[in-house]
């Protein structure tokens, strides 16, 4: 499976999760950050930590691997989310 394939799928699932009915995955930058910056007093692309579990849920299920597979660090960004998807997904 292609990288940006599961770039962007990452991305409709954010918005689906969050529902950003009017974002569409070319409005979410790759390096944007999943929980901003308070130092910057930037915001993040999910601002509640429920929408996290929503999301390790959602991107699970869609490429049938184990929430354990992910850590923490994986959800910097969608490029964190994406090499880690791709890692797990090299290990099945």
């Amino acid at each position: 499976m292609d990288i940006l394939e599961i770039k962007k799928r990452i991305k409709e699932i954010i918005i689906d999760v969050m529902e950003l009915e009017d974002t569409t995955p070319d409005d979410i930058n790759d390096e944007d950050s999943f929980y901003g910056d308070e130092e910057k007093q930037e915001h993040g692309l999910i601002d509640d930590s429920l929408m996290i579990l929503e999301l390790i849920s959602a991107v699970s299920e869609e490429y049938d691997l184990e929430p354990s597979v992910f850590q923490d660090e994986d959800f910097k960004n969608i490029n964190t989310l994406a090499d880690a998807v791709v890692s797990a997904l090299a290990q099945k």
